[in-house]
């Protein structure tokens, strides 16, 4: 299975877990960025690293190895009038309404795919770019059937808390 292929089956799941979660998705890139980073180094490429761009108040992450950058968290980039509606405390959307909205923000902005060549040129020019430690190493190691999708949500409901506890300092707006 490639990272291409691993990213389709675990998107519309991910992104519901996300939507669901605690943090404020999309908005949610560094917890996303490491999560990912961690499962993708430890069962697909251990190239892969938690990449930030920082740039004044505006930040973002995203997972990065040699050859490929995956962002579960692109689209907040164009979510436009689509944020109250993911945003919402009350998260009552159903998965099929996350990933329909998703893919609604993707028409309207082809760039904002999962998978990017290398992000790096886009942000290189206009900030700092920098690499995080990866903090879902261990959790991604005890997955017995990493390339399933049941193997990868039980990581993430397993190690989620924990990520986003530890990259807490990523989200210098958001942090309370």
């Amino acid at each position: 299975m490639t990272v291409e292929e691993f990213c389709e089956l675990i998107e519309k799941e991910y992104y519901y877990f996300m939507y669901k979660g605690k943090r404020l998705f999309p908005f949610n890139c560094h917890t996303s960025a490491n999560v990912i980073s961690s499962y993708l180094s430890v069962h697909f490429d251990n190239s892969f690293v938690h990449r930030t761009f920082r740039n004044g108040a505006t930040f973002h992450g995203w997972s990065k190895s040699d050859n490929i950058c995956v962002d579960f968290t692109c689209i907040q980039s164009g979510i436009g009038s689509y944020e109250h509606i993911l945003t919402n405390p009350a998260k009552n959307l159903s998965k099929d309404d996350v990933f329909n909205i998703i893919q609604e923000i993707r028409k309207e902005h082809s760039y904002l795919g999962i998978i990017d060549k290398d992000l790096d040129r886009w942000y290189s020019w206009c900030g700092v770019l920098d690499i995080e430690d990866l903090h879902g190493l261990e959790h991604a190691k005890k997955v017995e059937n990493p390339f399933t999708i049941n193997g990868f949500m039980s990581y993430v409901k397993d190690a989620y808390d924990e990520v986003d506890h530890k990259v807490k300092g990523c989200y210098s707006p958001l942090s309370t």
